[in-house]
């Protein structure tokens, strides 16, 4: 049984993917964290994107 922790971007709290680990959803949540990191720091923030949107949640639309 794996240990349940927040996901590193709040878009995907209502999840289902998230909540089964779904490799692209690591992979979002990863991407998420790295350019939340980027935003913080002052030499790599102009490579940080302005928003980040879940490619699950785009389909949707």
């Amino acid at each position: 049984m794996k240990a349940e922790k927040p996901p590193a971007s709040p878009q995907c709290t209502d999840c289902q993917l998230w909540k089964y680990g779904a490799v692209s959803c690591a992979r979002f949540n990863l991407r998420y964290a790295l350019n939340e990191m980027l935003k913080e720091l002052p030499f790599f923030c102009r490579t940080a994107e302005g928003k980040i949107v879940c490619p699950h949640k785009e389909a949707k639309k």
